[in-house]
């Protein structure tokens, strides 16, 4: 639903760079800048976070457990 509701210059950043492509590859198949590319990435993942703080996303749990073990990694909690 979150790409559904997205522009198509968004729906087709996050979908390229779902595919694997960088941005620089990103930006020379659309026609975009690099910092284009990475603030369309930006304001996505901002959304998603938005979404999914207010339930609008769920993720997988293997997602919530990797995200988790992200944060305990990053704050020094081994």
């Amino acid at each position: 639903m979150l790409l559904e509701s997205a522009s198509e210059r968004e729906r087709a950043v996050v979908t390229l760079t779902l595919d694997g492509h960088s941005a620089g590859e990103i930006a020379d198949l659309l026609q975009l800048t690099i910092p284009a590319v990475e603030s369309v990435l930006y304001r996505f993942r901002c959304k998603a976070r938005g979404w999914r703080r207010t339930g609008g996303l769920r993720l997988p749990s293997e997602m919530r457990a990797h995200a988790l073990q992200t944060k305990r990694t990053a704050a020094g909690d081994h």
